[in-house]
């Protein structure tokens, strides 16, 4: 099956993956951006079972989309370091990422 063309599987195979975390672990979420102005940062957004904590980060001007990409990861692994938990989830968009790791 074509993912391209049939978007609609991948989506509901994702919302099951996602619905199907356990409770106690640590979810990392992470994005890349670029404005059209060249300023690219990365974001990653930490959930626990209590709280909720954004992070961005400021990545050289005019760094490539794939690049931010990389740098939320790195930096969700560190924050999944930090935080020693046993049980840890990161999630991305950016299946080049996933490809190239």
């Amino acid at each position: 099956m074509n993912f391209n063309e049939h978007p609609e599987p991948l989506l509901q195979l994702a919302l099951e993956v996602i619905d199907n975390i356990p409770s106690q672990a640590l979810v990392l979420y992470t994005d890349g951006n670029t404005s059209d102005s060249g300023r690219t940062g990365s974001d990653v957004l930490m959930k626990t079972n209590i709280e909720e904590i954004g992070y961005r980060f400021r990545n050289p001007d005019n760094s490539s989309v794939f690049r931010t990409e990389l740098v939320a990861i790195r930096e969700a692994l560190n924050l999944a370091l930090d935080n020693r938990a046993s049980d840890t989830w990161i999630l991305t968009d950016s299946k080049i990422s996933i490809q190239f790791l």
